[in-house]
C-alpha cells in the first residue's frame, strides 16, 4: 500500500512536473503578496516603525488601568503640544516672538509633534482594543490583518488542485492497455484506486502549505508577526469570529478548512476524469462548473451558504457565516459520496473485465 501511495506521488510529482508547478506556484505566490494592495499600502517607513515599535513594546498586550491612563495621558501631551506650537507661529507671524522663545518652544513641542501622525494610528488601534474588540489585545496587527485578508479564492491555486485530481486519476490513460494490465494485479485491484485518493490528501496538503509559506514570506518581508498567542478579536478584521481562539489557533482553522476545501475540488476533478476516462473533460467540467457558480454567486454572501469547494477556498467569510459548520458538513458527505461512486465505478469495471 505505502509503495502504491509512493509510486503515484511519483508520478504526479515528477513524471507529470508536479515539482515545477509546485516551484513555479511558491515564486509567483510571493510576488502576489509582495505587490498586493494590502502590503504597498501599509508599509511603514523607518521613522514609522520606529515610534510604533517604542509604543507596542510600552503598551502593548492586555490593557489594563495604568496602560489606560498612560495612552490617554501621552494623546493629551502631544495635542498640548501641538496647540503650543500653533500658538507660537501665530505670535511669530504677527512678529510678538523673540527669536529665543520661538527655538525653546520649538526644541520642546517638536519631539512629541512629529510624533501626532503615528500616535494617532496607534490610538486608533487603541480605541479598537478598548472598546470593540470583545477582550482582545492591544496588538500591532498589521501582518495579522494583511494575511487574513489573503484567505479568499486563488484561482491559480485553484488550477492546481484542479490539475493534480486529473493528473493523478489519469496517470495511467495516455499508455495504450496499461489501466487494464493494472486492474488485473494484486495491487492494481485493491489498492491504486485507495492509494490516488491518499495521494490527493497528500498533495492537497503540500499546496496549502505552499501556500501558507509563501504567503507568510511575502508578509514578513515588511511585517513583524508578533503576539501570536493573543485573541483572534485582537485583529479587527476577525472581531466577529465565532470561536474564542488565538490568533494562531484561528489560522489554523482556516488551514485547515482551505485544505478541505482543495481535497474537495481535488475528488470532484478526479471523480469526473474517472467516470468520464478524459483528463481534459475532468479538468474543462470541473473548472467552467467552478466559474459559472463563481460568476453567478461570486459578488454576493449566497456564495458562502453553499457547499461547493470555491466558497470555502475564501476561508475568512466562509468562517464568519453561522451556517458553516452545516456547510462543511454536507461537503463531507458529498465528498464520501464521490468516493463511494468512484470506487463502485471502479470494482464494476474489475468485474466487467
Amino acid at each position: 500500500m505505502i509503495r502504491c501511495i509512493g509510486y503515484e506521488l511519483y508520478k504526479f510529482m515528477v513524471q507529470k512536473k508536479g515539482i515545477l508547478i509546485f516551484v513555479v506556484y511558491f515564486i509567483f505566490k510571493i510576488i502576489s503578496v509582495v505587490t498586493s494592495p494590502g502590503v504597498q499600502h501599509n508599509k511603514e517607513n523607518i521613522r514609522q516603525k520606529m515610534y510604533m515599535d517604542i509604543y507596542y513594546s510600552r503598551w502593548g498586550g492586555e490593557l489594563d488601568s495604568q496602560k489606560n491612563s498612560e495612552i490617554e495621558n501621552m494623546l493629551v501631551q502631544i495635542q498640548n503640544a501641538q496647540n503650543k506650537y500653533d500658538d507660537m507661529m501665530s505670535k511669530k507671524v504677527n512678529g510678538e516672538l523673540l527669536t529665543e522663545e520661538y527655538m525653546e518652544v520649538t526644541n520642546e513641542t517638536f519631539p512629541l509633534i512629529q510624533q501626532s501622525t503615528i500616535f494617532e494610528q496607534f490610538y486608533k488601534s487603541y480605541s479598537y482594543c478598548k472598546n470593540e474588540s470583545n477582550g482582545g489585545w492591544l496588538i500591532k496587527a498589521n501582518a495579522w490583518q494583511i494575511l487574513f485578508g489573503l484567505q479568499k479564492i486563488d484561482y491559480v491555486l485553484t488550477i492546481i488542485a484542479i490539475l493534480a485530481g486529473t493528473m493523478i486519476f489519469s496517470s495511467e490513460f495516455g499508455y495504450r492497455g496499461l489501466e487494464e494490465i493494472i486492474k488485473t494485479t494484486h495491487y492494481g485491484k485493491n489498492y491504486i484506486l485507495l492509494s490516488k485518493i491518499v495521494c490527493l490528501i497528500i498533495v492537497s496538503f503540500l499546496v496549502e502549505m505552499i501556500s501558507v509559506v509563501a504567503e507568510f514570506t511575502g508578509v514578513a518581508v515588511f511585517f513583524d508577526f508578533t503576539f501570536a498567542n493573543a485573541p483572534i478579536r485582537s485583529v479587527p478584521s476577525m472581531k466577529n469570529f465565532k470561536y474564542d481562539l488565538t490568533i494562531v489557533g484561528a489560522f489554523v482553522i482556516l488551514f485547515l478548512v482551505r485544505l478541505f476545501a482543495l481535497f474537495y475540488l481535488e475528488i470532484i476533478a478526479a471523480f469526473l476524469t474517472e467516470l468520464t476516462k478524459k483528463s481534459y473533460l475532468g479538468f474543462v467540467l470541473t473548472f467552467f462548473s467552478i466559474l459559472l457558480l463563481d460568476f453567478i454567486f461570486g459578488k454576493s454572501n449566497d456564495v458562502y451558504k453553499m457547499p461547493y469547494p470555491v466558497s470555502m477556498m475564501q476561508t475568512k467569510g466562509f468562517m464568519l457565516t453561522s451556517e458553516h459548520i452545516y456547510i462543511l458538513m454536507t461537503a463531507f458527505l458529498i465528498c464520501i459520496c464521490l468516493i463511494v461512486i468512484m470506487v463502485i465505478h471502479y470494482m464494476r469495471e474489475i468485474n466487467y473485465e
